[in-house]
């Protein structure tokens, strides 16, 4: 069975009763779902890069931890990325 089908499957069997359009299935069901299950991955992703150097955190007023490119490692980023310095 393909990976869309299972993914529908497993949502129904946690919301048996749930209907919807396709539309609505893609947005609702998977997308949503997908969103939810890659946020402990970005997470440990975003900490990695702030161990790293790559990134500096900040505590937010009211808002939480932001992220942004470490102003010292920019060179090194985009050397990274292929675009030079």
């Amino acid at each position: 069975m393909d990976e869309i089908s299972l993914r529908v499957l497993s949502y129904l069997a946690e919301n048996p009763e749930a209907t919807d359009t396709p539309e609505g299935i893609a947005t609702w069901w998977l997308l949503e779902r997908e969103i939810r299950d890659q946020s402990a991955a970005v997470e440990q992703a975003l900490a990695r890069l702030v161990i790293d150097g790559w990134l500096v955190a900040a505590q937010a007023a009211g808002s939480g931890v932001r992220y942004r490119l470490n102003p010292a490692r920019a060179a090194a980023v985009r050397s990274l990325l292929g675009g030079g310095s």
